[in-house]
Order: C-alpha cells, then structure tokens, then sequence
C-alpha cells in the first residue's frame, strides 16, 4: 500500500477547517485579526507539515521566497520562531513604507485601543454571565424545585 501525501495548498478564499479559527478564510483571519492573524497564519506555514499558501498569501505573510519551506514538512520551533520573527519584520516594513512612520506609529495605538476595549468588553460580559447564575428569578426558581 502506498502512503498518499495530502498537501492542502491555501488561497485568500480556503477555509482553514482546522485549529481556532476553524471556520475562517484566510482573508477573514487577516481582515478581522490583524497582526495576530498574520502571526497565526505564518506559524501554521511554517509547523503544519501538509499546509501552504499560494505566492500571493505568502507575499501578504511576509515570507520572502528565499524562507519558503519544501512542503510537505516543517522545521523546528526555534527555527519557526526565527522565520516568524522576519516574517513580521518584513510586514512592519513594508507598512512603515506605506504609512510613513507616525501613520505606522497611529495603526499600533489604534490596535491596542482596540484589543484594550475587546478585553474589557468580554471581561463585562463574563461579569453579567456570572451575575445572572445569581439573579432572584434563578435563586427563587432553584429553592422552589429543591
């Protein structure tokens, strides 16, 4: 029996089907996550064995043609850690270049403004979750069944 190689090679429109952004594109990912979209993507490109990205993903990814991988494979964590690493710094880059550097400066504060806010929104939405185990109705309806 042969053993049958599967290599899933992803353009801006795949869906992941796979990991925490199960449901995705690859497009949604880097609209709705941003740099830690961008991140996520360049880690599954260079752990998941038996993934790849069309040219122009990889161009958006940062991942020069000389840091491409032979797929299917990977490479080891702290060599990933280093791609990853250039990979990023290739995108701060080239965002440097289009924003000039206090527009650059003006996106990083906006995204974490906007993370900050993420966070204590969901921190208030556990508080209400929390508070709602609690409310008289349930309190009331629990000691009427016991």
């Amino acid at each position: 029996m042969s053993d049958v190689t599967l290599l899933r090679k992803l353009t801006f429109r795949s869906t992941l089907k796979f990991g925490k952004f199960f449901d995705l594109t690859v497009q949604d990912i880097l609209n709705s996550k941003g740099y830690y979209g961008k991140e996520y993507l360049i880690w599954v490109y260079y752990s998941a064995s038996k993934i790849t990205f069309m040219p122009d993903v990889l161009f958006e990814l940062g991942i020069e043609p000389d840091k491409e991988i032979e797929k299917p494979g990977c490479v080891e964590k702290e060599l990933t850690r280093s791609y990853k690493g250039d990979a990023l710094q290739v995108i701060k880059e080239r965002e440097k270049e289009v924003l000039g550097n206090d527009g650059y400066l003006e996106k990083c504060r906006k995204g974490k403004a906007s993370r900050d806010r993420e966070e204590k929104d969901l921190k208030i939405i556990k508080q209400r979750n929390d508070n709602r185990k609690f409310s008289a109705y349930n309190l009331k309806s629990k000691n009427q069944n016991n």
